[in-house]
């Protein structure tokens, strides 16, 4: 019987697949402004228990802020205290949910009845705007407007590529236009004898207006209008002279305004319901207030330039 050579197996081939399958899959992903801002949101606001005894850290406080900024609402079971995205159902006689479905990480969950005031072993429902509104729709609205811009703006930079249409009558005439536009292109000076050639070169002008400033303009007010939402001063770069104190102070007013509609009623419930945690602000904007007020008590005429 004829022999059949078999090939050695490699060493170590048996766990290369063991060894493959351990390593997660790369996944790259492209933020878009929604995103960017979105983060920014979450990031504007902090959340702290004032209990030693609760466990709550970073993933606690990181989850309690998604879910108000995403959704305008988190629940919070205290005879476990943990705290779990919440679906209210029914109205009580003060037209506030009667019950809540509380569902965890694990993708398990419960209902129970709310509670409206003080109870070791309560269910309650936090709420972030006092109205059916979200974080994120607002923010959503500004940045489909900013990618509105960005589009047009882009299309009005490719329309504007082509200064002018040219209309030949040969091939030849065609071909020493090229060679002249080339010329020009280089820097170098065009002498034209021909006067068909001179005539094309004249061209027809390309009516596209370019409206690039004016859109980035619109784009920037949009811009500076969902940072002042989020707590965030934005930088005056169109004024040339300096701002006087009381614009700036307005516009902290402004800012604070929008945040702390969500600050003060989420802080609002945590104390009616006395429950262990605060939230605050967790930007600049008092710090800079203050600061303004402080640094501008000789010259209260102006002061560094925010808008």
């Amino acid at each position: 019987m004829a022999q059949v050579n078999k090939s050695p197996k490699k060493v170590g081939a048996g766990n290369d697949k063991k060894i493959r399958d351990l390593n997660p899959p790369r996944v790259f992903t492209t933020a878009n402004e929604f995103d960017k801002y979105a983060a920014l949101a979450v990031n504007a606001i902090k959340i702290e228990c004032t209990d030693p005894a609760i466990k709550f850290g970073y993933l606690e406080e990181r989850f309690i802020k998604q879910q108000l900024v995403f959704t305008n609402y988190v629940g919070y079971d205290r005879l476990i205290n943990m705290w779990a995205k919440a679906y209210a159902y029914g109205l009580n006689d003060y037209w506030q949910a009667k019950t809540v479905t509380f569902v965890f990480p694990n993708r398990k969950g419960y209902t129970r009845e709310l509670s409206y005031e003080p109870n070791p072993i309560g269910a309650y429902l936090i709420q972030g705007y006092p109205g059916n509104i979200t974080l994120a729709s607002i923010i959503q609205k500004a940045t489909d407007t900013m990618q509105i811009c960005d589009s047009a703006i882009i299309q009005n930079l490719e329309a504007s590529k082509t200064p002018h249409y040219v209309l030949v009558k040969d091939e030849d005439t065609r071909l020493s236009l090229e060679q002249a536009i080339q010329q020009r292109q280089a820097g170098k000076p065009v002498i034209v004898v021909d006067e068909t050639l001179g005539d094309c070169m004249k061209g027809v002008p390309n009516l596209t207006e370019f409206v690039v400033p004016q859109i980035y303009e619109f784009r920037t007010s949009v811009r500076n209008d969902l940072l002042n939402e989020l707590a965030t001063m934005t930088a005056n770069t169109n004024k040339r002279e300096r701002v006087q104190v009381g614009e700036v102070n307005a516009m902290v007013g402004l800012c604070e305004d929008h945040i702390y509609s969500l600050i003060d009623n989420v802080e609002r419930q945590f104390k009616e319901y006395d429950l262990p945690f605060k939230i605050s602000l967790n930007t600049s904007l008092e710090e800079l207030y203050y600061n303004s007020i402080n640094n501008n008590d000789n010259n209260p005429e102006e002061t560094d330039e925010y808008v």
